[in-house]
């Protein structure tokens, strides 16, 4: 149990000193549904329709984030 806990503690924390924070940010949200996915298929969970529906709608959400523009730069940020 403590193992389980601890080394994707220590791999998540080694990960994030060494990702840029837009870059980590997307990781973290991606886990909840491949862990979902991962269940479904690698233990035979059986997942709800109301749960499948928060995977697709936490995708899209990755989805806009990512291909979002980047805001326009003022002339401070130069």
């Amino acid at each position: 149990m403590v193992v389980a806990t601890l080394v994707p503690n220590m791999l998540n924390t080694w990960a994030s000193s060494r990702l840029h924070p837009t870059l980590n940010a997307i990781v973290g949200m991606l886990t909840p549904p491949l862990t979902g996915v991962l269940g479904w298929l690698w233990l035979g969970e059986s997942l709800a329709g109301l749960q499948w529906f928060g995977m697709i709608l936490t995708l899209v959400g990755i989805g806009v984030s990512v291909l979002r523009p980047a805001p326009a730069r003022t002339g401070r940020d130069r």
